[in-house]
């Protein structure tokens, strides 16, 4: 039940978001925190020294933001670390909500946010090289088939897939970076 008097405040990084009756996930990667609505509005505020990433002030510095940036339904923001916040775009509410359904759904990420984010879901640690996780991905992985995921980068990417111990390590095999594309046919 809506009640106008109850609000619900969660603080992630370096912000907070609020809301009065939204629906909204948040996001926890190791450099920003996600903030997709999937119904209603809600208030993200970064810490008073916060910044707003899209406006510039006097010498090119950027804006301090002094009030909470309302976000819609359909929309995205990410809180930056030192509560830095992009610009607020448009999102596929129902891609962002399949995680509930057991599918992970990714748009040109790098590979070290999916790795990070199917971490989350896979009972097998996951390592990747920073040159393998700068790798862009697009597509989706379903929580219960993340071993058999786990052999497709080295197929797709030009990196070798090992498994030590009790984790699996992904890395670069050679410098030439490649793109994802949602089809599953790298880039050239």
């Amino acid at each position: 039940m809506h009640n106008p008097h109850w609000t619900f405040v969660v603080t992630a990084g370096d912000g907070t978001i609020t809301t009065v009756g939204a629906s909204f996930v948040v996001t926890r990667y190791y450099d920003r925190v996600v903030v997709p609505v999937t119904e209603g509005t809600v208030l993200v505020k970064a810490k008073p020294s916060g910044l707003l990433s899209q406006g510039l002030g006097p010498g090119g510095m950027l804006k301090p933001v002094l009030t909470p940036i309302p976000v819609n339904r359909g929309n995205e923001l990410a809180l930056g670390e030192n509560g830095t916040l992009s610009p607020i775009k448009p999102m596929d509410t129902q891609a962002v909500t399949a995680w509930i359904h057991g599918r992970l759904n990714f748009d040109n990420q790098p590979l070290r946010v999916v790795v990070e984010t199917v971490n989350r879901y896979s009972s097998r640690h996951i390592v990747v090289s920073p040159a393998a996780g700068a790798l862009r991905f697009g597509g989706g992985v379903h929580d219960d088939e993340i071993g058999g995921w786990l052999h497709s980068p080295g197929a797709i990417f030009p990196v070798s897939v090992e498994e030590r111990g009790g984790a699996t390590y992904i890395q670069l095999r050679h410098s030439r970076s490649a793109i994802l594309k949602l089809s599953g046919k790298p880039q050239r």
